[in-house]
């Protein structure tokens, strides 16, 4: 769950965005008040609605290293709906506010882990579940990326734990239950 790194260095990237519009060219369409399509000499590209000279509206932002943006803008920035294509095969999709996840989203990674939930300033936070590569399963809340108060994990063995979470950790009072048979015994042994 290092969603801070990968969301860190791809916003870090489109913040580029905002900083580069007096350098480069707008290539087709109406880059001011408009729509048009702007390329940047480190060979990014945005396409999509202008407002004053910088994204506004709807659009797709292409870095040059793959990472891939399509959704709403305000003032340059990512503001509202979108979906971030990351290049290690990292997906979002939800709410952002001024360049970052925020309220509620969906992040996949390229492992098979997942999270649904909110999202505050680029972090899980809030109500949210998480699912892991083996199998494990958390529903809770969450607080700056960690699994923090009250919450659910159910294991691929069928333990489950239900209990509060301090900063990632179990901690506090909380109560393990083992997965349960009810059939046929032989001879000591399930049927």
């Amino acid at each position: 769950m290092n969603l801070k790194n990968i969301l860190t260095s791809s916003f870090l990237l489109f913040s580029l965005l905002v900083l580069n519009l007096s350098a480069d060219e707008c290539i087709s369409g109406n880059c001011t008040n408009g729509r048009g399509t702007y390329s940047f000499s480190n060979g990014d590209r945005y396409e999509g609605d202008f407002v004053n000279g910088l994204p506004d509206g709807k659009g797709i932002y292409l870095s040059a290293d793959g990472t891939r943006y399509e959704g709403d803008m305000k003032a340059g920035l990512s503001h509202g709906t979108g979906r971030m294509d990351f290049t290690n095969g990292a997906i979002y999709i939800g709410k952002y506010r001024k360049n970052l996840p925020y309220g509620s989203g969906r992040f996949y990674l390229a492992n098979g882990e997942a999270y649904a939930g909110k999202f505050k300033n680029g972090k899980f936070h809030g109500r949210g579940i998480y699912i892991f590569s083996d199998g494990s399963r958390y529903e809770g809340t969450f607080k700056e990326d960690a699994m923090h108060g009250r919450g659910i994990m159910i294991s691929p063995n069928g333990e489950l734990f239900l209990g509060t979470w301090y900063n990632g950790q179990k901690h506090g009072k909380g109560i393990v239950y083992k997965k349960a048979y009810s059939g046929k015994w032989v001879n000591g042994s399930k049927k």
